[in-house]
């Protein structure tokens, strides 16, 4: 990421070890001109059975409260299906539950 945020906001989706899909989105801090985040770096307690995947990042540009579909900027992961195309084929043998079903 670029740009000079106070806060941004990660959205992470993954499947469970059942097939369900876990959804987060968390604060994690400021970017003063250029970050770099990964799932791992930012979740590094958590542990994942299928993904994670980044749904997308929202950026605030103002100190305050950080509420998910106000941010300043907003991006989805360019390669979001591509990604999830590459778990599915990766675990084939486990249904995985469809991750946006109302979506398109």
């Amino acid at each position: 990421m670029t740009g000079d945020l106070e806060e941004v906001l990660l959205a992470v989706f993954w499947w469970d070890e059942s097939g369900l899909v876990g959804t987060i989105t968390e604060p994690i801090g400021g970017v003063d001109g250029e970050r770099t985040v990964t799932v791992s770096s930012v979740f590094s307690e958590q542990q994942f059975a299928y993904g994670p995947i980044i749904t997308g990042v929202e950026g605030f540009t103002t100190v305050g409260p950080s509420v998910p579909g106000t941010g300043d900027i907003s991006r989805p992961n360019p390669d979001l299906e591509a990604y999830i195309d590459a778990v599915r084929e990766e675990h084939a043998g486990i249904e995985l539950e469809e991750p946006f079903p109302d979506a398109g």
